[in-house]
């Protein structure tokens, strides 16, 4: 093999690592903002606690 086909396929590698690890990323920030959002949302529940029954009587 030679020196630019090594250097390709290193290319060719780190490439699909940083793909790999940017949907990583993306999809652990998307689980956090689904978490916060979800936190936030039974907070809202625990301020109102008459409309809790309701709206999980809903969710269901």
């Amino acid at each position: 093999m030679s020196f630019s086909e090594s250097m390709l396929t290193y290319r060719t590698e780190v490439r699909e690592v940083s793909l790999v690890a940017g949907r990583w990323s993306w999809t652990w920030l998307f689980s956090v903002i689904k978490l916060s959002t979800a936190f936030k949302f039974y907070n809202f529940l625990d301020v109102n606690k008459e409309a809790t029954t309701h709206i999980g009587v809903q969710l269901l």
